[in-house]
């Protein structure tokens, strides 16, 4: 599923107070793994591999917002082995919430603070309802 990201927006422009207008569909506490091996992640109580298949970024303006369109493709492979010595962890957790039907929005926080958000849809970017979900939220947050 495609990821739409505005890239002119901060993450710390989003408030709590903001996200109490929609509701939080599911929360899910993240583990990963960077290593010089690659990423590992936590996945159901189980080690697994991150492949990811990268495609390229697409950029568009919609109503004076730059939108990133990221269509890379995740899969988990179980890992039967343990992992490297030398890695980095980062636990956060990742909030989606309901904007509409048709869109999500994912906010990912990592302690207190939001580092990312992005939205998803199965729905394309031309597709109305989505642009105007997407800067409808966009604009909550000028």
């Amino acid at each position: 599923m495609p990821r739409y990201y505005a890239s002119d927006i901060k993450p710390k422009s989003i408030t709590p107070s903001i996200l109490d207008n929609y509701k939080l569909n599911k929360s899910i506490k993240n583990t990963t793994f960077y290593t010089n091996d690659g990423i590992y992640v936590i996945h159901k109580g189980k080690l697994h591999r991150l492949n990811i298949t990268e495609w390229p970024v697409e950029k568009h303006n919609i109503d004076m917002f730059d939108i990133m369109i990221d269509s890379r493709q995740q899969t988990l492979v179980q890992s039967s082995s343990c992992l490297p010595y030398d890695y980095f962890v980062k636990r956060i957790q990742i909030n989606e919430y309901i904007i509409s039907s048709t869109c999500n929005l994912i906010v990912e926080i990592e302690g207190e603070n939001i580092i990312d958000f992005y939205f998803e849809s199965e729905r394309n970017l031309d597709h109305g309802i989505l642009r105007n979900d997407i800067v409808s939220f966009l604009s909550s947050l000028k």
